[in-house]
C-alpha cells in the first residue's frame, strides 16, 4: 500500500518536469522564430563576454558580465546568441523545480499554474528571449527558497552565498535568509554565507593579487551624470506593465489570505516562511531599485526590466497563498479540476498581458536595423592593419567581431589616444547611443581631431532620440592623412525677402512686420524643396531652422517641421521634429546624397490653427574636404 502513492507521487513529478519543458521549449521556439535581438544593448554584451570567455578566460571574472552568469552561461553561449536564451530556458525550469519543493505543501492544482503564470510574466518572459543575468539569479534563490523550507540550511546559504556573483539583488534577498535562518536558530549555519565571497576572492587573488576585488572593481559606482535620476514611484508605477495586470489582481485577492494564513495557527509557520523569503524580497527589490534610481545611485538607469529578479517570488508567493487556501477549505479531490481551470482561464488573460507589452516572436525594429547596418558597413571600412573601434556593442556583433581581441577590436577609445593610442588605418565606427554616454566621448572630440579623417556618416531613415537627447546618428572616422575640412556656410531662407523662387511655397497671412510670417490654417503651410545640400568633397550638411512661434488662435496644436528625402527607389529618410510655441532651434545631420536624391523641408500643422513666426532663418554648413 505504501508503494502505490510513492508511484502515483513519482508519475505527477514526471508529468510536472514534462509540463516545463514544454513550457521552456515554447520559449525556446519563440527565440528562433525571432529576427530580431530582445536585448541590443546588455544583451549582446553578456552573451559575448560569455562566447569569448573559452578564448579570454579572465572574462571569467569580468565583474559587470557577472562572473557566475559567465561560467555558467558560457557553453551556450558557443551555439550563437539563441544559447542565452536556452540557458535561461533551462533556469527557468530549475526556477520551476525549485518552486515545486514549496508549492507540495499548498495546493497540487497551483503547482502546474506556476509555470505559465511566471513565463508570462511581461518582463520575466522578455528577459528570458534575452539572454539576460535576472532569470539566473531567480533560479537560485528560488532554490535557497526550497533548501530552507527543506531545512538544508548549510546548503542553502551556500548557493545564497554566490548570488553576489550573478546579480547585484542578493542585497535585498540574503538579508532575508539570514533572517530565517536566526528565526530557527540555524546559528552555525550562517558562516556559510562566506563561501562565495572566499572562493571568488582566492581565485581573484591568483588573478588580480587581490582577494577583495569583487568589493574594490565594483562597476556600479557614479555614472549619475550620464544617467541622472527620476520619480521615486517610477518602478511602482510600471509594475502593471511589467508583471502584467493578471498577476498583480491575484497578488491583491493572494494578499488578504496571506495574512489570514499567518494569523491560523495550522498555518503559521508556511506562511511566515512564504512573506520572509517571498513576499519581503520582492518588496525589497523594487525599494532598492527605487531608492537608487530617486537618487541616481550605483550606476542606476531606472531601467524596469530588473523587475524581473522579483518576478518569481511574487508568482511563488501568489501560488502558494492561493494555494494553501484552496488546500484548507477544498479536498484532494477537486483540486486537479481547480488546475484545469485555472490554467484555461488565466493563460488567455495572462497572454493578452504579455503581448501587449512583448512583441514576440521578436522582429527587427528601426533602431535594430540601423545599428547593424552601421556595424557592417564598419567592417567594410575596415582595412588592412586598421583596428575596428567601436561603442554600441550591436556594431561588434554585426561586424562579427571579438571586441576582446585588443589587437583587431577596441571597445571604446584608448585613454591615450591623442599620444599614439591610435594606429594609422585605425577606424572609428562613433555612434550617439554609446558614443558620448558610456563611451565618454563627445562627437564634437573627434570632428575638431585633426588626425581624424571623417570617411562616412549614417543616419536612420526615421529620427530617432537616444540617452542624453542626442539624434541617433553614426560617424565613421581613421586615423592618418586626414584631409583638411571646412564649413560651406549658407542660408537658405531669412524672412520673406530671401524666398528662394520655385522652391519655396508659404500659406502666408498679412503680417505687421516683415520679418514675421503669418501663416493661414492650413496642414502644410511651408515647404522648401531641393535645399543646396550637396557639393563636391560633401562629408555631411547641418540644417538648422530656427526662430520665434506664436500661436494667433486659441488652441496651436501640434506644429512639426519634417525633413524628408526620397529617391527613385524610395523613401531615404523622414526626420520629424515637434516645435512649440516660443524659441525653437531644430538641426537635422544630412549624410551625403547622391545628385539624383530629392530632398523637402516642410511645416505639418495637424490643427491647421494659424500662427506666426518672427526671425525664422534656414542655414545650411557643408562640411566639405578642399
Amino acid at each position: 500500500m505504501a508503494s502505490e502513492p510513492a508511484s502515483k507521487r513519482f508519475n505527477e513529478e514526471q508529468a510536472l518536469f514534462s509540463w516545463w519543458l514544454v513550457c521552456a521549449m515554447c520559449a525556446v521556439a519563440v527565440r528562433l522564430l525571432s529576427t530580431g535581438i530582445v536585448e541590443s544593448g546588455d544583451g549582446v554584451q553578456h552573451y559575448q563576454i560569455a562566447r569569448f570567455s573559452w578564448s579570454h578566460p579572465m572574462l571569467l571574472l569580468h565583474h559587470w558580465g557577472k562572473p557566475l552568469f559567465t561560467l555558467l552561461s558560457s557553453p551556450f553561449a558557443q551555439l550563437g546568441q539563441w544559447g542565452m536564451a536556452l540557458f535561461n530556458a533551462t533556469c527557468f525550469v530549475a526556477t520551476c523545480w525549485a518552486a515545486d519543493g514549496v508549492l507540495r505543501r499548498s495546493s497540487s492544482a497551483l503547482r502546474w499554474l506556476f509555470a505559465p503564470m511566471l513565463l508570462l510574466v511581461p518582463v520575466y518572459g522578455g528577459m528570458v528571449l534575452g539572454g539576460m543575468t535576472e532569470i539566473l539569479f531567480g533560479a537560485l534563490a528560488l532554490v535557497t527558497v526550497r533548501l530552507l523550507t527543506q531545512e538544508r540550511f548549510a546548503l542553502a546559504l551556500s548557493l545564497a552565498s554566490f548570488l553576489p556573483f550573478s546579480r547585484p539583488e542578493y542585497v535585498a534577498f540574503i538579508p532575508f535568509a539570514a533572517l530565517w535562518t536566526i528565526h530557527l536558530r540555524q546559528w552555525k549555519s550562517l558562516p556559510w554565507l562566506l563561501l562565495g565571497n572566499l572562493v571568488y576572492g582566492i581565485i581573484g587573488d591568483f588573478a588580480f593579487g587581490d582577494p577583495l576585488w569583487a568589493f574594490r572593481q565594483d562597476p556600479y559606482t557614479g555614472a549619475a551624470d550620464i544617467y541622472g535620476s527620476g520619480d521615486p514611484l517610477h518602478f511602482i508605477a510600471a509594475a502593471p506593465a511589467e508583471f502584467g495586470a493578471p498577476l498583480l489582481w491575484l497578488l491583491a485577492l493572494a494578499a488578504p489570505l496571506l495574512c489570514w494564513l499567518v494569523i491560523r495557527a495550522a498555518t503559521r509557520e508556511d506562511a511566515l516562511r512564504i512573506v520572509t523569503l517571498a513576499l519581503l524580497p520582492a518588496l525589497a527589490i523594487i525599494a532598492v531599485h527605487s531608492f537608487l534610481w530617486w537618487k541616481g545611485l550605483k550606476g542606476s538607469l531606472g531601467l524596469t526590466r530588473v523587475l524581473a529578479t522579483a518576478a518569481p517570488f511574487i508568482v511563488l508567493c501568489v501560488c502558494w497563498t492561493l494555494g494553501a487556501a484552496i488546500r484548507s477549505r477544498l479536498t484532494e479531490r477537486y483540486h486537479a479540476v481547480i488546475a484545469v481551470a485555472s490554467v484555461l482561464l488565466y493563460a488567455p488573460w495572462a497572454w493578452s498581458a504579455f503581448q501587449a507589452t512583448q512583441d514576440i516572436p521578436r522582429q527587427a525594429d528601426a533602431y535594430e536595423r540601423f545599428i547593424m547596418s552601421a556595424g557592417e558597413h564598419a567592417q567594410e571600412l575596415v582595412v588592412d592593419g586598421g583596428r575596428l573601434i567601436y561603442f554600441h556593442p550591436s556594431i561588434g556583433l554585426a561586424a562579427e567581431r571579438d571586441p576582446f581581441d585588443k589587437a583587431h577590436t577596441l571597445v571604446g577609445l584608448p585613454a591615450n589616444w591623442r599620444e599614439g593610442g591610435l594606429r594609422h588605418g585605425d577606424l572609428i565606427a562613433w555612434d550617439a547611443h554609446f558614443g558620448p554616454n558610456e563611451g565618454a566621448t563627445p562627437l564634437e572630440t573627434l570632428l575638431e581631431e585633426s588626425s581624424l579623417e571623417l570617411v562616412g556618416m549614417m543616419a536612420p531613415e526615421e529620427r530617432m532620440e537616444v540617452l542624453g537627447g542626442h539624434p541617433f546618428e553614426v560617424y565613421f572616422f581613421r586615423k592618418g592623412g586626414a584631409l583638411e575640412r571646412f564649413e560651406d556656410h549658407r542660408i537658405l531662407f531669412q524672412s520673406r525677402l530671401s524666398a528662394h523662387a520655385g522652391s519655396l511655397r508659404m500659406d502666408t497671412l498679412r503680417c505687421e512686420t516683415a520679418a514675421s510670417l503669418c501663416f493661414a490654417g492650413t496642414e502644410y503651410p511651408l515647404s522648401m524643396e531641393a535645399l543646396e545640400l550637396d557639393a563636391p568633397g560633401v562629408l555631411l550638411s547641418k540644417l538648422r531652422v530656427h526662430g520665434q512661434l506664436t500661436a494667433m488662435a486659441a488652441e496651436l496644436g501640434e506644429v512639426n517641421l519634417v525633413f524628408a528625402e526620397e529617391s527613385d527607389q524610395g523613401k531615404l529618410s523622414y526626420w520629424s521634429e515637434r516645435i512649440h510655441a516660443g524659441s525653437f532651434d531644430v538641426r537635422f545631420t544630412v549624410p551625403p546624397r547622391d545628385c539624383r536624391v530629392r530632398n523637402k523641408l516642410y511645416l505639418w500643422h495637424l490643427s491647421a490653427a494659424p500662427f506666426r513666426i518672427d526671425s525664422l532663418r534656414i542655414e545650411a554648413s557643408l562640411l566639405r574636404t578642399k
